[in-house]
């Protein structure tokens, strides 16, 4: 998953080693050969189940509040970093294909899906 903003290029990958998932961003500056990595992980309940998906969802939004966190004495700021978290969630379930993403949101029903 990659995108770009302000100028900077962000790419997402993950690691699945059950119980842990981590995701992984590389930032590039753009024009520049220096490359940010940070790591955030998931790791699995001795209650739970392990699932993949779940714990991309997990290490994603670490990695998102990490990157674009709020700010509690600027509200401009806030919302900006906000609409930066909206904005990478848009592209992370747009990599789903429509059925799947709309049956996780329990809007199919039926048989023939």
């Amino acid at each position: 998953m990659q995108i770009t903003i302000h100028g900077v290029e962000y790419a997402f990958s993950w690691q699945h080693k059950n119980p842990h998932t981590i995701c992984i961003c590389k930032a590039k500056m753009e024009g520049t050969d220096v490359t940010k990595v940070l790591k955030t992980g998931a790791t699995l309940s001795a209650h739970d189940q392990y699932c993949k998906d779940v714990g991309r969802k997990v290490s994603l939004n670490r990695m998102l509040f990490t990157l674009f966190p709020p700010d509690a004495k600027d509200l401009a700021k806030t919302k900006q970093m906000k609409n930066y978290r909206m904005l990478m969630w848009d592209l992370y379930f747009s990599r789903l294909p429509v059925v799947k993403a709309l049956s996780r949101l329990g809007t199919l029903s039926g048989k023939g899906v």
